[in-house]
């Protein structure tokens, strides 16, 4: 926990923000999927916005909260899910405007259920590494954010 704590100490102050802004958001979301599951949890979210905040270097947000949102989930009491990652940093993009896919996919090369959730933007993959499209194919609905 030492480690943890000397690394957020390093971080920027927006980057702390980002991590705690991730972590509390983190909670809520698993605590509304335990509650409400998945479908109704999306659509609570979808409808909501929490607070809408403008970016200047919205590229260099994109690139850095996914990785932060990681660096939250390891130091939360609780072991999050790709899921809740996903859904936390799908909603951040949300709250500032940048239009994102939340993805859900299965990898049908394998005997067990095998499923993981990233998030996309533009066909990118941006919470994950690029290669997480080839062994899961996306389900066909997807779950957009996009700006009125």
């Amino acid at each position: 926990m030492k480690k943890e704590f000397t690394k957020f100490n390093k971080l920027n102050f927006s980057e702390k923000l980002i991590i705690i802004e991730s972590s509390i958001i983190l909670l809520i979301v698993r605590f509304l999927i335990k509650i409400f599951g998945f479908k109704t949890t999306h659509y609570i979210l979808n409808k909501l916005t929490l607070f809408s905040v403008k970016v200047k270097n919205e590229k260099l947000f994109i690139k850095k909260a996914g990785n932060l949102i990681k660096g939250a989930s390891k130091v939360l009491p609780i072991k999050t899910t790709c899921v809740e990652d996903s859904i936390t940093l799908w909603l951040m993009l949300k709250n500032r405007g940048i239009d994102s896919y939340l993805k859900i996919g299965v990898n049908q090369n394998t005997d067990k259920l095998d499923a993981h959730a990233w998030v996309e933007i533009d066909g990118y993959v941006i919470s994950e590494t690029e290669s997480i499209n080839k062994p899961f194919s996306g389900f066909k609905n997807r779950f957009f954010y996009e700006k009125k």
